[in-house]
């Protein structure tokens, strides 16, 4: 059995560039065990893939193997489609989300993005500095979370917040002093949800579809709150992070700027931005039953853990793994997961990189570094917590 360090945030280089880290895993191991998390991890991007696929072998939810979950994946799981359902019972009920989603006009929202992104710009263009994950990533997310789910849009800064809160709260295994703030946070999500339900029918989006349909299914109403709430934490966190990493690699490459001006190069170009440097960096498994990935032998209640970022940038799946390929295709890229538990408002997220991208292509001067980035401590998902920016010259 082969030993990989620990994935910490604490390592400065690790969170500045983790992919020279991941990339010498994924050329010496396919597959290795991890002391320190006490999981395998699996680095190629077709092994990552089957492992998300394979939901016989491979679960986000250890109740189904007889464990129990930490206090806060038990309130509020990564994937907690599958909390105490059977595996028809998580499909129809991921069904009815996905389809709740998809009832929504995009173009309708695109076009709310667009307005959002030219109102923000406006506002911002006269500031000498301000930090864009607060300004513009933030209140970009927060807007997109709202309308998607059909929210009242808080204060500036509620949503991010009450995320925050909560990804601190998955901690608390490792870090007892977080429990609290956990548990605050999933109390101040509940709320907005509870505020969302008793107003579905003036707001619409996915709290009103879920609602009115509340008396054909065999879902219970508390479910499928459970289940908004994990939509909203993973369309405001993922379209957050990725506003800021996407921004920040403009930045440093005004070049592709640029190159996504041709309309034929937007789409490819956005999903190439998000295979490049997304925001999923990992995410867990737990082996149902005894077997085995490629030719290493996993026992059942063994932690799986799949790679993403090494898998978006494996050599076998991606030619030229490193470069910023705009027009890639085909471009599987894992950054919003793969399969049942892929990302459900990932249209949404795309559109909101477009309207920033176009945005930006249209704000009167270039938008300019304007200090030092400074990361989110986290590896799980890539995201910055500061990045100081500027539009004067």
């Amino acid at each position: 059995m082969t030993s990989a360090p620990g994935l910490g945030p604490d390592n400065p280089a690790m969170l500045e560039d983790p992919y020279p880290f991941y990339a010498g895993l994924q050329q010496r191991h396919a597959v290795l065990w991890s002391e320190g998390m006490q999981s395998w991890l699996v680095t190629r991007y077709a092994e990552c893939r089957d492992v998300l696929n394979d939901h016989e072998r491979f679960t986000q939810d250890r109740k189904q193997i007889g464990g129990t979950a930490s206090e806060a994946r038990q309130n509020l799981q990564a994937s907690a489609l599958s909390d105490g359902l059977d595996p028809a019972g998580e499909k129809a009920l991921r069904r009815l989300i996905v389809n709740s989603i998809h009832s929504q006009d995009i173009d309708q929202l695109a076009g709310s993005i667009r307005a959002d992104v030219d109102r923000l710009f406006a506002a911002l263009a006269s500031r000498p500095v301000f930090d864009w994950m607060t300004e513009v990533a933030a209140p970009l997310a927060a807007a997109i979370t709202a309308e998607l789910l059909g929210l009242r849009e808080p204060e500036p800064g509620t949503f991010k917040r009450v995320s925050e809160a909560i990804a601190q709260g998955y901690n608390a295994d490792v870090k007892p002093e977080n429990s609290k703030v956990g548990q605050d946070g999933r109390a101040q999500l509940g709320a907005l949800i509870e505020d969302a339900w008793g107003a579905a029918a003036d707001r619409g989006g996915a709290v009103a579809v879920l609602k009115n349909s509340a008396d054909t299914n065999e879902f219970s109403t508390n479910r499928m709150k459970e289940n908004l709430g994990l939509l909203f934490n993973g369309s405001f966190a993922a379209i957050f992070a990725a506003c800021g990493n996407v921004a920040l690699t403009l930045l440093r490459r005004p070049d592709v700027l640029d190159r996504l001006r041709d309309p034929a190069l937007l789409d490819t170009g956005i999903d190439e931005l998000i295979r490049y440097d997304g925001p999923a960096q990992v995410t867990s498994r737990v082996a149902t039953q005894d077997t085995k990935i490629r030719d290493v032998a996993i026992r059942a209640g063994d932690g799986v853990i799949a790679l993403l970022a090494a898998a978006n940038r494996d050599p076998e799946e991606f030619p030229e793994p490193n470069e910023l390929v705009l027009d890639r295709k085909p471009n599987r890229h894992l950054g919003f997961g793969w399969g049942m538990h892929g990302c459900v408002g990932q249209a949404f997220g795309r559109a909101a990189l477009r309207g920033l991208v176009t945005g930006l292509h249209e704000a009167p001067t270039p938008l300019r570094l304007a200090g030092t980035p400074v990361r989110l401590r986290a590896t799980s998902v890539r995201s910055l917590d500061s990045l100081p920016v500027t539009f004067a010259e």
